[in-house]
């Protein structure tokens, strides 16, 4: 018999236990919660690196999320809904996503950058038309993410980015402002109704100028000190970044510095690069603040760049920043007026971005097009050496503005054609004569390589003209149209993918591998351990052997192998 004593004994070993174990279960997905939501909200760049390693996370893409891969967030860290402008309707679908905070409808981004060119009947439209573009951020930030042990959404990659990061060795104009390559093989991967797919390489290589000719410059440095810049691969990447640039300037160059968070102030008014520790220790004494006012920073930059503009300088704005913009007029048409406007004046804006999980790459390639310059971006001071050291006086010397391409294709000859990537640079084909038309701009000594996947009318003719490619571009001094023709006949086709040159197999490589990031239909069925296999025979070719960026291209497609499985 039980007496009450034993009663008692029995509760006590029985349902003491059990509430501590389901107060321990709760405690546990308390902090699970709570660990998710500090890692979306408020983690460290170093804590973010080592959670994304530890979770294992998989690709991204439009079909898995309806938030932009270039804004991870958890929904616990959007902020109030932002209202819209005057004379605009509020967004509040649930399939729109954000450029900083700012609401932009999801199919908006999907027709800019995750819609691929599809398939063009040469009949039903024999002429392709975009604007020359040399950005290449999109490779650099898909290589982050691979090395951080993920695959990146495929929102973020751009073909032609891809392709045009690397240096193909195109032969080099003399006299002229532009040579066109032109190159075609059967694909390795792809068959038609009519036959096997071809794949054509339109090269373009601006003309060089040694950096002792170039005009002087005038550099407005605008950099973003807000909150979001603290982690150490953001502001403490961009001083170290901006170091380097500083050391390459010329006494005769001139040089200011804004700064931007809630506000935006001048740090130093533009002095000679001769003033070098002057500089240096401004840009070393910069330490995160508060807020985003992207539109006030800008603003202020362009005012210091027309005080201080020089008819036969080089007067450009180099923009380093995260690209979140969550203070003041933080729509993108602000944003992007502001550099259409003062393109116009002869002042371009380049864009440096920095930061990862909240990176906003949409604005910042914008704010480069729309300010005719060059986007880019930096993941490890390697990356600002290249850019920086290796390439900063190219990129600062426009050789051609409102740059543009058309190809125009023989319906004798081809049945149909589809341009890989430049899906953001098209140029209706009523408008490639129209000066008014703004378009890319090429700095000295780059080259611009586009790719076109075509089926040809088979048996192929001999000596008949297949496409004809023509560049039209203006003279940056004096305004003046010029325009370059080069043509290509059905004799000039590769018979094997195996007879064509090293720089053509690594650009369609380097393509196939953003298409396949991106889960497109160019190489939708290419095995990876084939493009893998490709890419480790380029890099041992005579042309590429030793070359970093092609051994580092093998590395990464070995990375995102192994990712993938």
């Amino acid at each position: 018999m039980f007496t009450k004593r034993n009663r008692n004994l029995i509760i006590i070993f029985i349902f003491f236990p059990l509430v501590f174990i389901i107060a321990y279960l709760c405690s546990l997905n308390f902090r699970n919660q709570e660990s998710n939501l500090t890692m979306a909200t408020s983690a460290t760049s170093s804590d973010r690196e080592k959670v994304l390693t530890k979770q294992n996370i998989t690709p991204i893409t439009a079909h898995d999320e309806e938030e932009p891969a270039s804004d991870l967030k958890d929904e616990s860290s959007v902020t109030t809904p932002v209202p819209s402008p005057a004379n605009s309707t509020p967004t509040t679908d649930a399939s729109s996503s954000t450029i900083g905070t700012q609401s932009v409808p999801q199919s908006d981004r999907e027709e800019k950058f995750q819609q691929s060119n599809s398939l063009t009947s040469v009949t039903d439209d024999p002429v392709s038309t975009f604007a020359l573009d040399v950005d290449t951020a999109s490779y650099t930030l898909a290589r982050k993410y691979i090395n951080m042990g993920a695959l990146p959404p495929a929102e973020v990659v751009r073909v032609e980015e891809f392709v045009n990061y690397f240096n193909y060795n195109y032969e080099t104009p003399l006299d002229d402002v532009f040579n066109i390559h032109i190159e075609a093989a059967p694909s390795r991967w792809q068959t038609s109704m009519s036959g096997r797919r071809h794949i054509v390489q339109v090269g373009i290589q601006g003309r060089s100028i040694d950096n002792t000719d170039r005009p002087d410059v005038v550099l407005t440095l605008v950099i973003d000190i807000s909150g979001s810049m603290e982690d150490t691969d953001r502001l403490p990447l961009v001083k170290e970044s901006l170091r380097l640039l500083v050391r390459e300037l010329r006494s005769t160059d001139r040089i200011g510095i804004v700064v931007y968070s809630d506000d935006a102030r001048v740090e130093l008014e533009h002095v000679n690069g001769s003033h070098q520790e002057l500089i240096l220790n401004i840009i070393d004494s910069l330490q995160t603040e508060e807020s985003t006012n992207t539109v006030a920073g800008l603003q202020l930059g362009y005012e210091q760049a027309n005080k201080y503009f020089e008819d036969k300088a080089i007067n450009r704005i180099i923009l380093s920043s995260d690209g979140i913009a969550n203070v003041g007029a933080i729509y993108p048409e602000d944003i992007l007026e502001l550099a259409r406007q003062n393109s116009r004046r002869d002042i371009f804006l380049t864009t440096i971005g920095f930061g990862m999980l909240d990176y906003n790459d949409y604005l910042m390639e914008r704010l480069a097009n729309d300010g005719d310059g060059q986007s880019i971006y930096v993941d490890s001071i390697s990356a600002a050496e290249r850019f920086l050291m290796e390439q900063l006086s190219d990129t600062l010397q426009t050789i051609a503005r409102d740059a543009k391409v058309q190809i125009e294709f023989n319906p004798d000859v081809i049945e149909n054609y589809r341009l890989l990537g430049y899906e953001n640079r098209a140029i209706a084909d009523s408008s490639f004569r129209d000066p008014s038309i703004d378009a890319g701009e090429v700095g000295a000594g780059h080259s611009v390589t586009a790719l076109y996947d075509v089926a040809f009318i088979e048996p192929l003719q001999e000596q008949q003209i297949a496409l004809t490619a023509t560049i039209l571009y203006k003279n940056p001094q004096t305004g003046n149209t010029y325009e370059a023709e080069q043509m290509f006949s059905t004799d000039q086709i590769k018979s094997e993918f195996a007879y064509t040159s090293p720089r053509y197999q690594l650009a369609i490589a380097v393509a196939a591998f953003a298409d396949w990031l991106r889960e497109g239909d160019f190489t939708s069925r290419i095995p990876i351990e084939q493009l893998r296999f490709e890419a480790e025979r380029i890099s041992d070719s005579e042309l590429f052997y030793g070359n970093s960026d092609v051994q580092q291209f093998v590395l990464l497609v070995n990375q995102a192998s192994k990712i993938k499985q």
